[in-house]
């Protein structure tokens, strides 16, 4: 299946996208790009990425999202749900 918005090929292609910076993780995997993708995961992480797929966050640790918070300027942690209460 192809997916326009995809950044796989970027990676498969090890750098040759303009718009991707594919090295990271190239070098986080430590392996070839197309190989990784074809490697199965459990039944756990599928779980977590596709809830950080659904919401939109990011998929990590506290320190992690807290940095992401700081250099970006936004609140990328969820908050309370539902409506604040009248004063």
């Amino acid at each position: 299946m192809h997916w326009t918005w995809s950044r796989a090929l970027a990676h498969t292609n090890a750098g040759k996208d303009k718009l991707a910076k594919t090295q990271f993780l190239i070098q986080l995997v430590d392996k070839d790009w197309a190989r990784f993708l074809s490697e199965s995961i459990t039944a756990k992480i599928r779980s977590r990425l596709q809830k950080h797929a659904r919401t939109g966050r990011p998929a990590g640790n506290i320190p992690f999202i807290e940095k992401l918070e700081k250099s970006l300027g936004v609140t990328l942690k969820p908050k309370k749900p539902g409506r604040k209460p009248k004063k």
